[in-house]
């Protein structure tokens, strides 16, 4: 993978949501989280887009002076199947 195939990532914290959106070459789609509600999108790769979906199951943000944590559990659908129960663990450095 050279630098023209890199993906940029931008995580953004509103409230009781969390936000993560992918741009790049290969990557163009963003996943919505918040607590026991789920969103969809159109995970595209070089091979044809993937229709997907999260339910999340616990969202947690921890903030304190110099770093977030945030954890969050859900479930990933894909064709509206459920396929795997997933974490994400991110640490933000402020």
């Amino acid at each position: 993978m050279d630098e023209n195939d890199s993906i940029k990532n931008l995580i953004k914290v509103e409230g009781d949501k969390v936000t993560r959106t992918s741009k790049g070459k290969l990557a163009d789609n963003t996943m919505v989280f918040s607590t026991g509600k789920t969103s969809s999108t159109e995970y595209r790769t070089p091979y044809g887009n993937i229709s997907m979906s999260f339910f999340t199951k616990n969202l947690q943000t921890v903030k304190s002076d110099n770093n977030m944590h945030i954890a969050i559990e859900y479930i990933l659908s894909m064709n509206n199947e459920p396929t795997i129960e997933c974490e994400m663990k991110i640490r933000v450095m402020l």
